[in-house]
C-alpha cells in the first residue's frame, strides 16, 4: 500500500485539514437511529425525571434531523480508496476550568498559570480558514463557542456562520463540555449536552449537528455513558485516555478500532463505532507545530538553503521514525483501515 502523500513540487500536501467531524470508516455507519429509551439506558438510581427524558428525547430528534439534512460531507477533502490517507485534523481541547477559572482561560487572564486566551484561538481560526479555503478546523466546547458568539457583534458571527455551513470549520461533540463519565450523574450529561446541541442548532441550523463524540481526555469511559451517545444518534465516539495494559493489548490484537456495544441487553441498536486514537490526543512526536512547541518547521521555500520538505515527509511517513509509522500504525489499529488520524496540536 502507498502512502497517500501528494508530492506536489516536493511540497507536503497530505489531505491537509480534513477534521474528525467528516472523518468516515465507511465499514460502520449506523443510519437506522431511533428513539431514545432512557429507560433501558439507566440501570440504577432514582426515575428520570420528566424534563431530563424530554431533553433526552428532543436531542436525539435534533440529531437525527440534523443527519437527514446535514450538508458538511460537501465540504470535505477526498480520500483515495488505494491508498494509506493520513488526515490531518486541527482541533481544540480547550478546558471549562483546570489551572485557571473559565473566565481567565477567555479572557487570557493569569498568564503564568497558563498562557492561554480561548478568544483569542477562535478569532485566530476564523482568520487563517478565510486565507485559505481548503483549509478545516474542528471546534469541540459549545460553552466557549457560546460565550464568543455573545461577545462579537454581527460581523464575526456571519463569518462564523458561514465557515460552519460550508463545512469549514465543523463542530464535533457538541456538549457544553467534554464530560466526566466515571463521577457524573445522567441528569448532568443530559443537561449539558442539550444545552449545548441546542445552542447549535438555534444558531447555525441543523445541518451543523455533530454526528460524532469526541472524549478524548476524561479519566476513564462507562458503558452508560456509550449507550447515552449512542441513544442520542452519534454514529461514533473518539477517546485517548485508557488503561496502559488495555491500550498495549489492544495495539498487539488490532482492536484500537471496534464497534463497542455498551449493553449487551439492548443489542445492535446501541452499537457504536469507536476509535481510540494513537498518542493520546497529542501531534506525533517531532510534529507539533503549536506556537508553544519547539519542533523544528517545515521549510518549503525551494529557494532556501535550510529547505528540509524531504527530510521532513520521510520522517513523518514513518519510514526512518520510531514512534509514529503511519505504515505501520495502520495494520495496528485494525488491521484494514486505510485511514489514519493526525491530530494538531494538543491542549488549547
Amino acid at each position: 500500500m502507498n502512502i497517500a502523500v501528494i508530492a506536489e513540487a516536493q511540497k507536503l500536501v497530505m489531505l491537509n485539514g480534513l477534521n474528525a467531524l467528516s472523518f468516515r470508516t465507511v465499514q460502520y455507519r449506523f443510519q437506522n437511529f431511533r428513539q431514545i429509551n432512557i429507560e433501558n439506558t439507566i440501570r440504577s438510581g432514582p426515575p428520570l425525571d420528566p424534563i431530563v427524558l424530554k431533553e433526552a428525547i428532543e436531542v436525539n430528534s435534533r440529531n437525527n434531523l440534523g443527519r437527514r439534512t446535514k450538508s458538511m460531507p460537501e465540504g470535505c477533502h477526498q480520500v483515495k480508496p488505494d491508498k494509506l490517507n493520513i488526515h490531518l485534523i486541527p482541533h481544540t481541547h480547550d478546558d471549562a476550568g483546570w489551572l485557571k477559572t473559565v473566565d481567565q482561560y477567555y479572557y487570557g487572564g493569569h498568564q503564568r498559570h497558563a498562557p492561554f486566551g480561548v478568544q483569542y484561538i477562535i478569532d485566530s481560526v476564523l482568520a487563517e480558514l478565510e486565507v485559505n479555503e481548503t483549509r478545516r478546523f474542528t471546534y469541540v466546547e459549545s460553552a466557549f463557542l457560546w460565550r464568543w458568539w455573545n461577545d462579537r457583534g454581527e460581523y464575526h458571527r456571519e463569518k462564523l456562520r458561514k465557515l460552519v455551513k460550508q463545512g469549514r470549520l465543523q463542530i464535533t461533540h457538541g456538549g457544553w463540555v467534554m464530560s466526566d463519565e466515571a463521577t457524573t450523574h445522567y441528569t448532568a450529561l443530559i443537561h449539558q449536552m442539550s444545552f449545548g446541541l441546542k445552542f447549535i442548532q438555534e444558531t447555525f441550523g441543523d445541518c451543523s449537528f455533530p454526528n460524532v463524540a469526541w472524549q478524548v481526555d476524561p479519566f476513564g469511559h462507562s458503558s452508560e455513558v456509550g449507550l447515552q451517545f449512542a441513544d442520542m444518534g452519534y454514529d461514533a465516539v473518539f477517546f485517548g485516555r485508557i488503561d496502559r495494559d488495555d491500550y498495549n493489548r489492544r495495539l498487539d490484537d488490532r482492536t484500537l478500532e471496534m464497534v463497542w456495544r455498551p449493553d449487551p441487553e439492548i443489542g445492535p441498536d446501541g452499537d457504536l463505532f469507536t476509535s481510540i486514537l494513537y498518542n493520546l490526543y497529542m501531534p506525533p512526536d517531532g510534529f507539533c507545530f503549536d506556537v508553544f512547541c519547539n519542533d523544528e518547521p517545515i521549510m518549503d521555500n525551494p529557494n532556501m538553503h535550510g529547505n528540509n520538505v524531504k527530510r521532513r515527509v520521510y520522517l513523518y511517513t514513518g519510514f526512518n521514525s520510531i514512534n509514529f509509522s503511519p505504515r505501520k500504525l495502520s495494520m495496528k489499529i485494525s488491521g484494514f483501515t486505510s485511514k489514519i488520524l493526525a491530530l494538531q496540536p494538543q491542549d488549547f
